[in-house]
């Protein structure tokens, strides 16, 4: 009866030793497995991204809002309306929309704009339309004191001009991916459209300073086009731009319609 007794406890010990066993195994199984399954995504994701950072693609479009500030001058003018540099300004705000082609270095950027430029004359002479009967209402350039004979001084005679610009320009970037940290060249034609003219003559008289200011058009070109070049470094440039149309209309202005203007500038790439 004993030996009964203690083949049965030692049975049931074996049982209950292989059962726990088992059940062990199985925990292992299931633990090893849910290891697997909780890797195997984060190296999927680890690997779908590394394929997408090699796998070559068209980069995002960009905007770029940009000032310009610098000075006027004339390429081709005649002698009696050479220009005082230092009041001869120019300013203008634009935004650019850049295209990048591709995954390359390269974008074509179309824009838009407002520029301002200021023509001061070196010889002080004040710039008028002829309104007398029986003469074509030319655009004359004539003596200050001619106009102002009771003043004192002709301080500053200026032509201001303010034109709605469109752009397009292609530029290459040496980082395509952050293109405006980088080293940049850019080519570009430009289209200006006349918005507002006038003139603005600064003068001494009974101790005081004057100014009177006329808005006209003075038969200037409703539209006019150019090209620009800009060498650049980050969101800093420099700008040259040459405007291939005249200044005035056929035939209407003091120049014998040779004058030709051009400016340079220094960019900032504000946004």
């Amino acid at each position: 009866m004993k030996k009964l007794i203690f083949t049965l406890l030692m049975s049931l010990a074996s049982i209950f030793v292989q059962a726990q066993e088992i059940q062990e195994n199985e925990q292992n199984a299931q633990d090893d497995m849910a290891g697997l399954m909780a890797q195997t995504p984060d190296y999927a994701i680890r690997e779908h991204t590394q394929q997408q950072k090699n796998k070559p693609g068209k980069l995002p479009n960009y905007v770029s809002v940009m000032i310009d500030l610098g000075a006027n001058f004339f390429t081709i003018y005649p002698p009696q309306m050479a220009l005082n540099y230092l009041g001869s300004r120019f300013a203008s705000g634009s935004a650019y929309y850049n295209i990048p082609l591709g995954n390359s270095h390269f974008s074509i950027n179309p824009g838009m704009g407002l520029s301002f430029s200021n023509y001061a004359f070196k010889n002080k002479d004040i710039i008028l339309v002829r309104d007398k009967k029986n003469r074509n209402r030319n655009t004359v350039l004539e003596q200050g004191s001619t106009h102002f004979p009771e003043s004192d001084e002709i301080m500053h005679s200026a032509l201001r001009v303010r034109y709605v610009d469109g752009m397009l320009e292609a530029k290459f970037s040496a980082h395509k991916q952050e293109p405006k940290t980088s080293f940049l060249v850019a080519l570009g034609a430009k289209a200006y459209c006349l918005w507002r003219a006038s003139t603005l003559v600064t003068y001494k008289e009974d101790d005081a300073i004057k100014k009177q200011k006329n808005s006209e058009g003075f038969n200037l070109k409703r539209v006019r086009w150019g090209g620009y070049a800009r060498l650049g470094w980050g969101r800093f440039g420099l700008c040259y731009t040459h405007i291939f149309s005249s200044l005035f209309q056929k035939d209407k202005g003091p120049d014998g319609n040779i004058t030709q203007t051009g400016n340079i500038t220094l960019s900032v790439d504000l946004f």
